[in-house]
């Protein structure tokens, strides 16, 4: 078994335990989080069972490791920046899929090379969400999403890629919650 990757969860995709967040809420205060935090997050809320045979075996960045057992939280309290990164050449929108050059990889055999997509709307705090066309489909609270039509996200939204469910968490609700741990 390979070692995770920095920020890398046993869940096949670069996230960040919230407690994180609460830590540096704590050391430098809510203005310093307010700048540095100003982003969207993808709160994980559910994620697939070990024994589904989730990942693929044939990539590098695949592995296989067993959940604590007993633990049926485990990833819940993990979020994933909603960031565009310089992996592809998609300007306006920040990509979801098992391909490393999306902006938020998940590395699982279900989900599709370029699955889905965030798109910025017209405002700053608006954005959308569209399938690309992926094999088994978007689904926002719980509607599978016809492919490359994008719908509007709200906080608090669920989106579910196969069967990885998140919440989709607008910056002030984030830090509503870091708030609240602190």
């Amino acid at each position: 078994m390979r070692s995770m990757a920095r920020g890398e969860s046993e869940f096949g995709m670069e996230s960040l335990p919230l407690e994180a967040l609460v830590q540096v809420f704590r050391e430098r205060g809510e203005e310093y989080f307010r700048k540095r935090y100003a982003r969207p997050y993808l709160m994980v809320v559910g994620v697939p069972d070990i024994e589904s045979d989730w990942l693929d075996p044939k990539t590098v960045e695949s592995q296989v490791i067993e959940k604590v057992p007993g633990d049926a939280n485990a990833g819940q309290r993990r979020v994933i920046p909603v960031v565009k990164t310089n992996r592809n050449a998609f300007a306006s929108r920040i990509t979801i899929g098992r391909a490393k050059n999306n902006d938020i990889v998940i590395r699982a055999s279900k989900v599709s090379k370029l699955h889905a997509a965030i798109l910025p709307a017209d405002r700053s705090d608006r954005y959308e969400l569209m399938d690309m066309g992926s094999a088994n489909g978007t689904r926002l609270n719980d509607v599978r999403l016809p492919p490359r039509e994008a719908a509007p996200l709200v906080n608090n939204d669920r989106i579910g890629l196969w069967r990885y469910e998140f919440e989709f968490r607008l910056p002030e609700s984030i830090l509503h919650m870091v708030k609240v741990l602190a």
